[in-house]
């Protein structure tokens, strides 16, 4: 009797064993957004940052202001090993002044708070040595498919 409780326990392990190997093989294909995708996503947000703002639209300036957070989270948690990353730091200060210049529903203030946080991405981007990648304040007509 004990000879097969203790080979129940090693065929337990072994199952173990095998689940935990299985399961580590599809980790390895589970999907991560690259880099370059979410910073590509931070733009979109970006500019529908500036016409809700521009346009009054207090709640979508916030609503996209955490979006843009979230995706920076996002960058943190899946591209950590990556150096670009290390510099995200320097967004922090331009990001919580937007938040606070959104609550004060000041039109003028915006500006020059998304102007602050438009060169804190500029300031990232030589840092890292991506300076070809040069984000401006929209301009022109807005994004088409959104009522701002």
């Amino acid at each position: 009797m004990l000879v097969s409780c203790s080979n129940k326990r090693v065929g337990d392990k072994r199952d173990l064993i095998s689940k935990i190997d299985s399961l580590e093989k599809r980790l390895d294909s589970v999907y991560t957004p690259g880099f370059g995708e979410t910073m590509g996503d931070i733009q979109t947000h970006h500019a529908k940052l500036w016409y809700g703002g521009l346009n009054g639209n207090w709640k979508l300036a916030e609503f996209e202001i955490h979006e843009i957070g979230e995706l920076f989270d996002n960058l943190i948690k899946y591209q950590s090993s990556r150096k670009e990353t290390e510099y995200l730091s320097l967004m922090s200060p331009s990001i919580k002044n937007i938040i606070k210049v959104i609550k004060e529903k000041n039109i003028e203030k915006f500006k020059k708070g998304f102007i602050q946080l438009t060169n804190s991405c500029n300031e990232c981007h030589i840092k890292t040595k991506y300076e070809f990648v040069r984000i401006i304040v929209p301009r022109g007509d807005q994004m088409g498919n959104q009522k701002y």
